[in-house]
């Protein structure tokens, strides 16, 4: 497989890190990045509620309706970061708070960095870096044409096989799987875990969708 893999130009590259940080999740990135897109024209500056309306409002994101905020949240600030904005630069610990209806809120401000040599016309913070992703293939090899196997029958099968297979561990207070080390130890050489139940999901529903592909390539 590692002799018939071809080097990635970097927009591929970069569209492969924008999807991961998703989670894979054609759906979830395209919602995520519209709502980016239209709080950037307004200005930048949102609440962390109308994050998590973004997720509540999409059918197909239902899944992830319950889940934990900080999840969430944390979805939206790495695609952020995968378009090249920061958030909440300078504030301490990265928290920026307003007070609305005589509440406390929690909110987001993006901003683009101006490159070095660049001018502030050169800057259109609206436009994300990549353009045309090919966010449906990510595939290992682009001569390949494959389906998107994300959310498909053999996906959510092997998700639950690996799922049933998982355990938690009291001594390193964490959920542990080496259900893809055993199946695949070159592609997947270490063991997957995490403390939060619905990261380690998260983590399982990723290497399978890449075990898949790998799968398709061979």
């Amino acid at each position: 497989m590692k002799n018939s893999l071809e080097p990635f130009d970097d927009s591929v590259l970069a569209d492969r890190q924008l999807l991961a940080a998703a989670g894979i999740n054609v759906t979830l990135l395209q919602v995520v990045q519209e709502f980016i897109e239209e709080v950037v024209m307004s200005g930048g500056e949102f609440t962390k509620t109308q994050v998590l309306e973004t997720f509540d409002r999409e059918i197909e994101l239902e899944y992830c309706k319950d889940w934990k905020s900080n999840w969430k949240t944390r979805r939206f600030k790495e695609v952020a970061a995968g378009l090249g904005y920061q958030v909440n630069p300078g504030r301490l610990n990265g928290r920026y708070q307003q007070v609305i209806n005589g509440k406390h809120e929690d909110c987001f401000v993006l901003v683009k960095p101006m490159q070095p040599g660049a001018s502030s016309d050169d800057i259109t913070p609206e436009e994300p870096i990549v353009e045309g992703g090919r966010f449906t293939g990510f595939v290992f090899n682009e001569d390949l044409t494959m389906e998107p196997v994300f959310g498909t029958q053999q996906h959510q099968d092997l998700v639950m096989e690996a799922m049933e297979g998982a355990r938690y561990f009291e001594k390193w207070k964490c959920y542990m799987s080496f259900f893809f080390n055993l199946k695949d130890p070159d592609n997947f050489p270490g063991r997957i875990e995490d403390e939060d139940l619905e990261i380690f999901q998260d983590k399982l529903r990723i290497a399978a969708a890449k075990y898949i592909q790998i799968q398709l390539a061979n």
